[in-house]
């Protein structure tokens, strides 16, 4: 079956969801470790990613609110994540 141009497939619709449903269902882990963080960075994220139920905005977005450049909020969401490893390595252990 050929589609237009344009057209959205079915079956990758269906991807695009499952990829979604893949993040929130990685949410709740995120939120058990967001309480461990620094709050620079939990603020960081939650503005990033939208944990507080707001609309997930762009690294550029994240600088302009956050009062920082670009770069510096790239690497503050690096940060991010090397702290969250951490911080779930250690509840794990």
């Amino acid at each position: 079956m050929r589609h237009q141009a344009g057209s959205i497939s079915i079956p990758g619709l269906f991807d695009r969801l499952n990829q979604w449903d893949a993040w929130l269902n990685v949410r709740p882990d995120v939120m058990k470790v967001l309480p461990g963080l620094k709050d620079q960075i939990q603020r960081a994220l939650t503005i990033r990613y939208g944990l507080d139920g707001s609309a997930p905005v762009t690294v550029a977005e994240l600088a302009r609110r956050l009062g920082i450049k670009q770069v510096g909020a790239a690497r503050l969401l690096q940060r991010a994540a090397r702290d969250m490893r951490a911080t779930a390595t250690m509840s794990a252990g």
